[in-house]
């Protein structure tokens, strides 16, 4: 008897190095070839992998584990950390590299919205995360019935106490 679709991912994905061929192979997909789906967003806009990583993959194995890669499968068994580059106008190389979850990896894109409140500024997903709201909700209301953010978040009655630090805020 053979393992289903989902078992064999898990299966090979629960060894980091398959994991970290995956990545290096999408890394070098998303730089160098033409017919892959994000070359526009990478390699047409002069983004390359460093000579380093580039001739060797044991190179980019060696930092990837040594600058903090692990294999924290998530409920699909996929790793929570992703390669991101730091300065995103740069190439891959081990000095523009790191690891993130996809809530950082996410919060970097350049088509991100940013929503002033309270003195604070922070994404949709963001505020959402702190406010204990939904976010199809938000998005709805502010993408499709143009409410501004404040309006949008008025209808669940989200008040923060002021007499503690921002990082201790309490919901009432």
């Amino acid at each position: 008897m053979g393992y289903t679709k989902k078992e064999t991912f898990k299966k090979y994905f629960s060894n980091p190095l398959n994991r970290l061929k995956t990545i290096y192979s999408s890394m070098i997909g998303r730089c160098y070839k033409k017919n892959n789906s994000s070359y526009n967003g990478y390699g047409a806009k002069g983004i390359t992998v460093c000579k380093e990583w580039l001739e060797d993959r044991q190179n980019f194995y060696d930092w990837a584990i040594q600058s903090g890669f692990k294999y924290e499968p998530d409920k699909n068994g996929r790793t929570k950390l992703t390669l991101d580059r730091i300065d995103t106008t740069e190439g891959y190389s081990p000095n523009n590299c790191r690891w993130i979850t996809m809530v950082e990896q996410n919060n970097n894109r350049i088509d991100n919205v940013y929503f002033n409140y309270n003195g604070e500024s922070k994404t949709l997903r963001d505020w959402c995360r702190v406010l204990n709201l939904r976010y199809p909700k938000m998005y709805f209301r502010i993408n499709f019935k143009g409410m501004t953010f404040e309006k949008a978040i008025k209808g669940n009655n989200v008040k923060l106490k002021d007499n503690k630090p921002k990082s201790n805020y309490m919901f009432i």
